[in-house]
């Protein structure tokens, strides 16, 4: 992980001993800037975990074992459903809400697109990722 753009990206003042540093765009200080960056959406997610108990203590249930690019699942806790989905692919994909969530409140914990709201067939963007709360 580099620092920041600094010479030796942060980490040293001196001449570094070991081999040379990669020059990489991401840095610590970017992702500390940028709202959308991983550490931001790693607090968010710590978060979720901490509010709600579905988290540690709901059942986990595989929803299509066969997809090669899908994979989603839910986990249950008393009346709450977790819906957790990823598209795998590079390619945009299809994917249905179970159907015995179809008239419940479903709302949008986490992404990484943005989405007005969730219909019963969604369009996956490449490498999308999503979490839901369904009551």
């Amino acid at each position: 992980m580099q620092w920041n753009d600094d010479a030796h990206s942060g980490f040293t003042n001196g001449k570094p001993w070991l081999a040379p540093i990669h020059k990489d765009t991401w840095t610590a200080e970017k992702a500390l800037a940028n709202p959308d960056s991983i550490f931001y959406t790693y607090q968010r997610l710590i978060a979720l975990r901490r509010s709600h108990e579905i988290f540690a203590n709901g059942d986990f249930r595989l929803l299509d074992a066969t997809s090669e690019t899908i994979y989603d699942y839910e986990r249950q806790w008393n009346s709450e459903t977790l819906l957790v989905v990823g598209n795998f692919s590079a390619e945009e994909q299809v994917w249905n809400l179970p159907e015995r969530h179809h008239h419940k409140t479903c709302q949008i914990l986490e992404s990484n697109y943005p989405h007005e709201a969730i219909t019963n067939t969604l369009v996956l963007q490449p490498y999308e990722a999503l979490l839901l709360h369904i009551k």
